[in-house]
């Protein structure tokens, strides 16, 4: 695998875990503010953002 194909591997890796994290917290917030369906749709949007960042700090270290 070459560098450029680790580096894209990472960055669906951050996604998916962002995702994943950002549905979760879309639902609490969500449940919080009694609206669970407004806080898991924008889970994705937070979690893509989040694990973009995730990779771009991780990808500058190396």
């Amino acid at each position: 695998m070459s560098d450029n194909e680790k580096d894209t591997a990472r960055l669906g890796f951050y996604i998916a875990i962002g995702v994943g994290m950002g549905i979760a917290m879309g639902a609490a917030f969500g449940a919080a503010f009694d609206n669970v369906t407004l806080g898991v749709a924008f889970g994705p949007v937070i979690g893509v953002v989040f694990g973009a960042a995730l990779w771009a700090g991780k990808s500058r270290d190396s």
